[in-house]
């Protein structure tokens, strides 16, 4: 949640993102906080670095699996 948060902060004071989102994209995520279609994933695991298991910049955005 922390991630996207971010990501939304991010967009709402036009600073740059890692990711490029596509205009719908970035409507979404102003919108509802989120892009459907995208989870959040650990860079490094929590289990392996726990203390990175709350830091939002171990954090990715990748496509959901079905």
């Amino acid at each position: 949640a922390h991630a996207w948060a971010r990501e939304k902060h991010l967009l709402q004071h036009s600073l740059p993102s890692l990711y490029h989102w596509s205009d719908a994209e970035m409507h979404q995520i102003l919108a509802v906080g989120r892009v459907t279609g995208y989870v959040a994933d650990y860079i490094y695991q929590p289990d392996q670095y726990p203390e990175l298991s709350d830091d939002c910049n171990n954090i990715r955005f990748v496509p959901e699996v079905p």
